[in-house]
């Protein structure tokens, strides 16, 4: 993305980055057929934040301001080994529609066809390991999604896009995001759109199958049935994802999986639940009998969490899994 290059002599910003921030689109095609406009696509674009010198990638500066599709390409064209996970982020973590800047000033915004063939432009030309790397939280706040996790969650991005990132890495599918630093798996992220949820839920090993010879898009992909449910239900109980095996278990039973299957999922389910609902119970007691009091315990207990490890991945606590029977 950028880079902090000291605070040095002041010198005005590269004129190709001038001209893609101020969306003048035909001036900054005539640059990049100048010499001076390649070598600033080659050696990088230069701005200036509270006085630091920020060096920035052609690439990302374009897709962050929504350039059009020509001017992508052409800066790819110039510079094909500098795609990273960074310009996924930016195309599949970002609204296709922005509201104007804090001058006014209406920003361009990508039509829906034109998005995806630029997320196309970029899978085709980032690393293999682009897809399994999270965005940072200086990118995307508490939203630490692969390209995959930002595709599912952003209800821009269509079925097809999702489609597209499994059969070009079907890891993914397996690797957790993380919200709010805790762990969330694809498939929750998947739930509030029945496309996507169905992609995902045929699983990693299903696009890791496929031929994929005449090219991703004439693979047939079939119905979802009891099979993925019940391995997803496992999953999600597994990684004790509640909220998640919550939303799966009406699905599964319209899905068909017998009552017999179902019910073992339900009784942990609602354990879960009764206990959950005792704890808040328990809290509120508390602070109705101790009332100011338990205020200096809050914050106490929020230090302890704020340093004591509690989730798994990344150097967190693994949670032992539920089984099962």
């Amino acid at each position: 993305m950028g880079n902090s290059a000291g605070k040095g002599s002041r010198l005005p910003p590269s004129t190709l980055e001038q001209l893609i921030r101020d969306g003048k689109w035909d001036d900054a095609r005539s640059c990049l057929s100048t010499p001076e406009g390649q070598s600033e696509v080659q050696g990088g674009l230069v701005s200036y934040q509270k006085g630091k010198k920020i060096i920035t990638s052609a690439i990302f500066t374009a897709v962050f301001h929504r350039a059009p599709l020509d001017v992508i390409q052409a800066i790819k064209d110039m510079k094909p080994d500098e795609l990273s996970e960074t310009d996924l982020h930016c195309a599949l973590a970002s609204d296709r529609h922005r509201q104007p800047n804090s001058q006014g000033i209406e920003r361009r915004n990508w039509h829906r066809s034109e998005h995806e063939a630029v997320i196309e432009l970029l899978v085709e030309g980032c690393p293999p390991t682009a897809f399994l790397k999270t965005s940072p939280p200086s990118m995307t706040g508490v939203r630490e999604y692969t390209p995959l996790g930002h595709a599912l969650d952003n209800q821009d991005i269509s079925p097809r896009i999702i489609k597209c990132l499994c059969f070009k890495e079907p890891r993914a599918i397996e690797s957790d995001c993380y919200f709010m630093d805790g762990p969330i798996r694809p498939l929750a992220l998947a739930m509030h759109q029945t496309d996507k949820r169905d992609l995902i839920l045929l699983g990693m090993t299903f696009y890791q199958e496929q031929n994929t010879s005449g090219g991703w898009e004439r693979v047939a992909i079939p119905d979802v049935g009891i099979d993925q449910f019940d391995s997803a239900l496992k999953k999600a109980v597994q990684a004790k994802e509640w909220d998640l095996v919550g939303k799966l278990l009406p699905d599964a039973r319209v899905a068909g999986m017998s009552p017999e299957d179902v019910h073992p999922v339900e009784e942990l389910l609602e354990a879960h639940q009764k206990k959950a609902r005792a704890k808040a119970e328990k809290e509120a007691r508390n602070r109705k009998n101790f009332g100011m009091a338990m205020y200096p315990v809050d914050v106490i207990m929020d230090l302890v969490s704020a340093v004591t490890p509690s989730r798994r991945g990344r150097g967190r606590r693994q949670q032992e899994p539920t089984r099962l029977a």
